[in-house]
């Protein structure tokens, strides 16, 4: 996990997953919402995508959703990815039973 820090704070973030050592995964990639429009979106993917490359994979992947800010679909396009695969799932809310459980 590899974090970005702006002006002392971290603003971004990216996880990368080398346990297929044929496919790496950049498993998480986001920036806060207090970094969104100061163009630094490009340049933070380009370094997720390089520390990726480290391991020489054959491969890249990456996931994206619905819920992902809606400019990291074009970027993840823009810089080489290509859509592969699509699948409709649902996020279901806690129930108040479940959530007495997570805050014991």
């Amino acid at each position: 996990i590899d974090i970005l820090y702006m002006n002392g704070a971290p603003c971004g973030f990216y996880e990368v997953d080398r346990l297929n050592p044929l496919a790496t995964d950049l498993a998480f990639f986001g920036l806060f919402p207090h970094a969104h429009g100061l163009k630094i979106g490009r340049w933070f993917l380009s370094q997720a995508i390089l520390a990726c490359w480290e391991n020489d994979p054959d491969k890249l992947t990456l996931k994206t959703c619905t819920l992902d800010h809606k400019a990291a679909l074009p970027l993840y396009q823009s810089m080489g990815f290509s859509p592969v695969s699509q699948t409709v799932e649902m996020v279901k809310p806690l129930s108040e039973a479940e959530k007495r459980i997570i805050l014991k």
